[in-house]
C-alpha cells in the first residue's frame, strides 16, 4: 500500500532571501494587502515582517515588508496592528513614520545593485511598501558557505556595484544607514543588491550624527567580517578596533579598513571615492594631455593588472552594450553609473569658435565709428543776419509791368502817356543797381512766363553787392552749402579781415 503524496505547493522560486521563521502574528497566505495577494511568509527582523506576494494584476512576483516592531506591537483583531501599551503609542507612531520615509527614499533611486522600491501604503493601522523580490542568499550567508576567506579580488568584484550605489545616495545627500552583510543579497549569477533594510539595533552609543561616513564604516566592517570572519561593528565588539595585520591581503587593503573603522573624528571618511583610494581600489589616473603627444583611442585606454581583470571575471554578470554604444551596468541603462574598472572616456576638444573674432571686429569698428563721429570737429553755428528788404522791394513793380508795356506803348499815343510821367516822379527813389537791372530783362521775357526765374541771378548779385559781412553776402544758404560760401567769401580781399572769417579760421574750417 502506497502513502498518498501531499499535494505539491505552487513554485515561486527560492525564499533564502531571509531567514524563515514560524508563522505567528502574520499574515497567512492568501490574505490581500495593498491589491497584492501573500503567497508565504520570507522572514522577520526587529522592526518589521517581510513577506513574497502576487501581483495579479502584472502576474509578477514582489515582495512586502510590513512594519511591524514586535517589541512595542502586536497583531490584534483580525490584521490590525496595534501598539502592545499605551505608552508604546507615541515610539509605535514615530518608527512607522521613519518607515514612511525610508520608503519615499529608496523610491527616488534606480539603480542595479540597489532595491527598487515601487509603492508604499498605510494599511490595517501600520504601513507597507512593495520592492522587487531578489532571490538568493544574502552575503553573510554566502561568505560562509565558501570554503576559506575570499581574496581581494572577490571583495572588489562584489562591493564594487554596491560602492556604486551608495555613492548615487550620497550625491543625493542621502545615506543609507542599514548596511550589513544581511542587507546584502547575491544572486544567482553573482550580482549584488543592497536592501532598503533599517538600521541594525544595537547599544553602541553612535560616534556622531549618522551620514556618509556610517555608511562608509558599516561597508568596512563588512570587509572586516569577511577577511576574519568576525563583525567590526555591535555590542560584543570593543569600541577601539586593533588594526589588521599578518592575513594575505595587501597592506593597503588592511590599512583602508583600519581607517574607516577608526573612532578619531579626524580619520573619517567622507566620500565613496575616498575609501576607494584608501582601500587601492581607485582606478587609474589619466595621464596628463598637455605634456604628452595625442595618443591614439587604443592607447588611452588604460591597462589592468591581472588582480583587476580576475575582479572583473564572474561571478559578476558581464555588462551589456547600450544602442548608443557605452557599457552600461546590468538592468540599468544609465552609463552614469558604469564600473570604476571601465576606461575614463577620451578627452573631448572644445569646439573651435571661429565666429567669435568675426563679432569681435565688427564690434571694435561700430566703437570706433562712434567715437569718431562724437569726437570730430563740427562746424559753428553763427546767427543769421538779416537781408536787407531795401534791395527787394524795388524789384516787385518792374516785373509786374515788363509783360504789359512793350504792347500797350505801341497803340497809346503820346497824349495819353504824359500823365504817367507825374505818378513815376512822385514814386519813392530806387537804388540804381537794383532798378537797372529788371528794365533791360523786361523785353526778352516772354508773356506769362514766371517773374522769379528771369530776376533770380541779379537779385543775388545784388544781395552780395550790399552785403557788409561774409554771412550776409551768402544769404539763404545753410548747412554745407553755407560753409562752402564762408569759405568763399573769406577769401576775398573785403572780407579776409572780419571777426567771422577769423571765427572760422580758430574753428579750422577756413584756410
Amino acid at each position: 500500500m502506497t502513502t498518498p503524496r501531499a499535494p505539491q505547493k505552487p513554485d515561486f522560486g527560492p525564499t533564502t532571501q531571509f531567514d524563515t521563521v514560524p508563522a505567528s502574528d502574520v499574515l497567512l497566505a492568501g490574505a490581500r494587502v495593498g491589491g497584492f495577494r501573500i503567497v508565504e511568509l520570507l522572514g522577520r527582523g526587529d522592526s518589521g515582517v517581510v513577506y513574497l506576494a502576487l501581483d495579479s494584476s502584472l502576474q509578477r512576483q514582489v515582495a512586502i515588508k510590513e512594519y511591524f516592531p514586535t517589541a512595542i506591537a502586536q497583531r490584534g483583531d483580525g490584521v490590525e496592528v496595534v501598539p502592545r501599551r499605551s505608552g508604546h503609542v507615541a515610539a509605535f507612531e514615530a518608527g512607522r513614520r521613519e518607515f514612511l520615509q525610508r520608503a519615499k527614499l529608496f523610491a527616488r533611486f534606480e539603480h542595479s545593485a540597489l532595491i527598487r522600491v515601487q509603492s508604499f501604503w498605510e494599511e490595517n493601522g501600520t504601513a507597507y511598501y512593495a520592492m522587487n523580490f531578489v532571490p538568493g542568499p544574502n552575503l553573510a550567508g554566502a561568505l560562509k558557505a565558501l570554503p576559506r576567506a575570499p581574496d581581494e579580488a572577490w571583495l572588489r568584484a562584489m562591493l564594487t556595484p554596491v560602492l556604486d550605489a551608495v555613492d548615487l545616495l550620497h550625491a543625493a545627500q542621502a545615506h543609507h544607514g542599514g548596511i550589513s552583510a544581511e542587507a546584502i543579497v547575491v544572486r544567482g549569477v553573482g550580482v549584488p543588491v543592497l536592501l532598503a533594510s533599517a538600521p541594525p539595533a544595537t547599544d553602541e552609543k553612535p560616534l556622531a550624527p549618522p551620514g556618509a561616513w556610517s555608511d562608509l564604516r558599516a561597508l568596512a566592517s563588512v570587509l572586516h567580517a569577511a577577511v576574519t570572519g568576525q563583525a567590526a561593528l555591535g555590542a560584543a565588539v570593543p569600541r577601539v578596533h586593533r588594526p589588521l595585520t599578518g592575513l594575505p591581503y595587501d597592506p593597503r587593503f588592511l590599512s583602508g579598513i583600519d581607517r574607516a573603522l577608526s573612532v578619531d573624528p579626524r580619520q573619517r571618511l567622507r566620500s565613496v571615492a575616498e575609501f576607494r583610494r584608501c582601500l587601492g581600489w581607485a582606478p587609474p589616473a589619466a595621464a596628463p594631455a598637455a605634456t604628452t603627444a595625442p595618443a591614439s583611442p587604443r592607447a588611452a585606454a588604460p591597462v589592468l593588472s591581472a588582480a583587476a581583470e580576475r575582479a572583473l571575471a564572474p561571478p559578476v554578470r558581464p555588462a551589456t552594450r547600450s544602442p548608443g554604444g557605452s557599457r552600461a551596468e546590468p538592468g540599468f541603462g544609465d552609463s552614469r553609473f558604469q564600473s570604476r574598472f571601465d576606461p575614463p572616456p577620451l578627452p573631448v576638444a572644445p569646439p573651435r569658435r571661429s565666429g567669435t573674432w568675426l563679432v569681435l571686429l565688427c564690434a571694435a569698428a561700430l566703437a570706433g565709428a562712434a567715437l569718431y563721429l562724437t569726437l570730430r570737429p563740427r562746424a559753428p553755428k553763427l546767427a543769421p543776419v538779416p537781408v536787407p528788404a531795401v534791395a527787394l522791394q524795388p524789384l516787385a513793380a518792374p516785373l509786374r509791368a515788363a509783360p504789359a508795356e512793350p504792347d500797350k506803348a505801341a497803340d497809346d499815343d503820346g497824349p495819353e502817356a504824359t500823365p504817367a510821367a507825374p505818378a513815376a516822379a512822385t514814386a519813392p527813389p530806387v537804388p540804381e543797381p537794383a532798378a537797372v537791372a529788371p528794365v533791360e530783362a523786361a523785353p526778352t521775357v516772354h508773356a506769362g512766363a514766371p517773374a522769379a526765374s528771369a530776376t533770380a541771378k541779379p537779385a543775388a548779385d545784388a544781395i552780395v553787392a550790399n552785403a557788409t559781412n561774409p554771412r550776409a553776402a551768402c544769404g539763404s544758404r545753410v548747412n554745407f552749402a553755407l560753409l562752402y560760401c564762408m569759405q568763399a567769401q573769406c577769401a576775398k580781399p573785403q572780407f579776409a579781415k572780419h571777426a567771422q572769417c577769423d571765427e572760422l579760421r580758430r574753428a579750422g574750417e577756413v584756410q
